[in-house]
């Protein structure tokens, strides 16, 4: 129901131009699951909206506490929006986003950055203790990588209008639906279009995707602080409140990895 619900407000949204027409963001699993569980009419127009520009997979598979995946977990889990992207035929995401957790293992600019992606934005649940980084800030992973990344303390999306010490010419308002409401209806998509046009006065209003922003705003050669190290995770009660689920977790993980280790030699030595 979500997706077709934003398919409706994809075509209702049509007749305007096309930097002006809905655009919809999501994170690689939930978008296999729409595709792999939708009738084939519905399979379709989810393609077609993602080839035109209107639906947009980002890099990570969902919001995730870091902290509670091993490396080879979490390189995998890129894997749901790389195939999409692949099998539609379409550049792979270089941009990625969280929502709900508020902070983060070092690992994440390594693993981004290495995968391609150049814009992560972060977006607190505002019952959290968030971090203390600046808005927009260059995170630098232990290798040395460099992730833009766009930590939004208050809310899962952004503000429709930039604080008042925001220096850069270009802003990023991202209107997020609460906790599974999936996307705005055109009413109320147009209602936001409006106030952000309203808020910003003689801007240009355009509506894309993470990535669009982080190409617009790299043209400023924007002046950036270099965060270093972890940020603590104030996340609930941590993982390991679910020590029976964690168990299961890291033995089945280590039992994947011995089969694909196992897998690949046996590909070596011409057995199946």
């Amino acid at each position: 129901s979500m997706v077709t619900s934003a398919l409706k407000t994809i075509d209702e949204s049509k007749h305007l131009p096309k930097d002006q027409q809905f655009k919809w963001t999501v994170s690689g699993w939930p978008m296999k699951e729409m595709l792999l569980k939708s009738k084939p009419e519905v399979k379709t127009k989810i393609e077609k909206a993602i080839k035109d520009g209107n639906l947009f997979v980002h890099a990570l598979p969902f919001s995730m506490e870091t902290e509670a995946a091993d490396l080879e977990p979490l390189v995998q889990s890129l894997g749901y929006a790389s195939k999409i992207h692949r099998y539609l035929g379409l550049p792979l995401a270089i941009d990625a986003k969280m929502s709900d957790v508020p902070s983060h293992s070092w690992i994440v600019p390594t693993l981004l950055n290495n995968a391609g992606v150049k814009f992560l934005h972060i977006g607190c649940n505002p019952a959290s203790m968030s971090p203390k980084v600046p808005l927009l800030f260059w995170w630098e992973g232990p290798d040395k990588s460099k992730l833009m990344t766009f930590y939004f303390g208050e809310y899962y999306g952004t503000s429709p209008a930039p604080p008042k010490d925001w220096t850069h010419k270009t802003w990023l308002a991202i209107i997020q639906t609460n906790d599974n409401s999936g996307a705005q209806t055109y009413e109320e998509y147009r209602k936001a279009v409006e106030e952000i046009q309203k808020l910003n006065p003689g801007a240009k209003v355009r509506v894309g995707s993470l990535a669009d922003f982080y190409n617009t705003i790299s043209k400023e050669n924007p002046k950036l602080e270099t965060i270093k190290g972890d940020m603590p995770d104030t996340w609930i009660h941590g993982y390991m409140s679910m020590p029976r689920e964690m168990k299961s977790s890291r033995a089945l993980s280590k039992s994947t990895l011995n089969l694909e280790a196992f897998s690949t030699l046996s590909t070596i030595w011409g057995q199946k």
